[in-house]
């Protein structure tokens, strides 16, 4: 039997994943997350983290909108890694 894996927040929506990459030892995941109800709101990026793609620790708010633009939240964006430092972009 194939073990099953999800992550899920401990309360509010979580929506698609986003800048999923590979940094210091680590796989880092960020996922739409609004945190005020299991509804459609403005977007957060919150970030969970695994040494084994099995077991994953929540950390936490990784980006929240702060800009006009930014009118329904952050929606998609990239992880990169460059120069040995990690970089999140979100739209």
């Amino acid at each position: 039997m194939a073990a099953k894996i999800h992550i899920q927040p401990k309360y509010g929506l979580l929506n698609d994943p986003n800048g999923f990459v590979w940094y210091n030892g680590r796989y880092y995941l960020f996922y739409q997350w609004f945190p005020f109800g299991a509804v459609h709101g403005m977007k957060h990026w919150f970030q969970t983290e695994s040494f084994d793609l099995v077991n994953w620790e929540n950390i936490g708010v990784a980006l929240k909108p702060e800009y006009g633009y930014e009118s329904h939240g952050l929606y998609s964006g990239s992880g990169f890694v460059h120069n040995q430092h990690l970089y999140l972009e979100g739209v």
